[in-house]
């Protein structure tokens, strides 16, 4: 008889992992699809949020066009631009878009109109104040903001202004901050850029503090030193809920 050589065969049952994911390798996975959908969330909520932003923007400007066209005609800014739906011949009937509404106001003294459109629900806002206001001396007030950062909290926000100086040969400085004369009711916005005879524009970043609870006001003002001539002249000012 023929004797068989071949090896023996050995059974690798119970040797290899039978197939599927671990415990471990689970988690894993449950983990980084969770990550990912934080990601995605952020994305989408800061995308909404800029989209919302930008309608608030967009509500505002085409009402300073209204505005401004409305004041060239008639040497006057309207007593209203919600007199709908049929205005009256002193002011307007101006849509907002859906969530939206307004708030306006105008300053005869200063020659300034300002617009605020806002979404409750969403915390969108944008102001905008188109009047150019000289300063006395080198000192100006220009409106107080006190109202705006009551409505809307201590978030950040975003502050932009085009800015010159009647003389800046002398000094070429100008601080930019909220008083109401030795105090303001929200501190937290105070900074110094470089002016000069012409205008440019600034943008500011900020978060107000409450700084005197007491008192009620807080108004954004422009300084150049005394005495140097570097009087301030601003207009075009905005301010936002900056992200």
């Amino acid at each position: 008889m023929r004797r068989d050589t071949r090896p023996p065969v050995v059974s690798d049952f119970g040797s290899k992992r039978s197939a599927g994911f671990t415990i471990v390798e689970l988690l894993i996975v449950i983990v980084v699809i969770a990550i990912l959908a934080a990601i995605t969330v952020v994305a989408f909520n800061g995308v909404q949020s800029r989209a919302a932003s930008a309608a608030a923007q967009s509500n505002v400007t085409n009402a300073h066009k209204r505005v401004a066209t409305y004041h060239a005609q008639n040497v006057s800014y309207p007593t209203s631009i919600t007199d709908c739906p049929k205005p009256g011949a002193t002011s307007l009937c101006l849509s907002a878009a859906d969530g939206y509404s307004w708030r306006y106001r105008t300053s005869t003294a200063a020659n300034q109109a300002d617009v605020e459109v806002a979404s409750m629900s969403d915390q969108q806002f944008f102001y905008r104040s188109r009047g150019e206001a000289i300063g006395g001396n080198e000192f100006l007030r220009y409106t107080d903001i006190a109202p705006f950062i009551d409505r809307y909290g201590l978030v950040r926000y975003k502050l932009t202004f085009n800015l010159r100086s009647a003389n800046s040969s002398t000094d070429n400085t100008t601080h930019v901050y909220m008083q109401n004369g030795s105090g303001a009711k929200y501190g937290g916005l105070s900074t110094t850029v470089t002016v000069s005879d012409s205008f440019a524009n600034y943008e500011i970043l900020f978060t107000p503090s409450v700084s005197s609870a007491e008192l009620t006001e807080s108004w954004l003002a422009f300084y150049g030193t005394y005495s140097t001539g570097n009087i301030p002249i601003v207009h075009n000012v905005t301010l936002t809920r900056a992200f």
